[in-house]
C-alpha cells in the first residue's frame, strides 16, 4: 500500500463519529477492533453486520482473547 488512493475504494465515516473517536481515548488494540466493525458496516454501506472473530483475527492480526477483551472494552 504505497500510494493509497481514493479511487481504489474508501469508506465514509460521518464528521460527527470522526468527531467522537478524536475525543475518546481508548487502547491501540480496541481501536483496531473499531477500525474493522467500521470498515465492515460502514465501508459496504451497512448498520450492521455479523462479525466472526476469526475475520477480526485476519484483518487485525491480534489474537483472540485480545479481540474479545478489546470488543468486551468497546462495549
Amino acid at each position: 500500500m504505497a500510494t493509497p488512493q481514493k479511487e481504489n475504494g474508501f469508506t465514509p465515516i460521518a464528521n460527527e463519529i470522526m468527531e467522537a473517536l478524536c475525543k475518546t481515548r481508548i487502547t491501540s488494540q480496541a481501536r483496531q477492533i473499531l477500525d474493522w466493525i467500521i470498515r465492515k458496516t460502514y465501508g459496504f454501506n451497512k448498520k450492521e453486520d455479523a462479525i466472526s472473530l476469526s475475520q477480526f483475527v485476519l484483518a487485525t492480526g491480534l489474537k483472540k482473547n485480545n479481540i474479545c477483551r478489546a470488543i468486551n472494552l468497546l462495549v
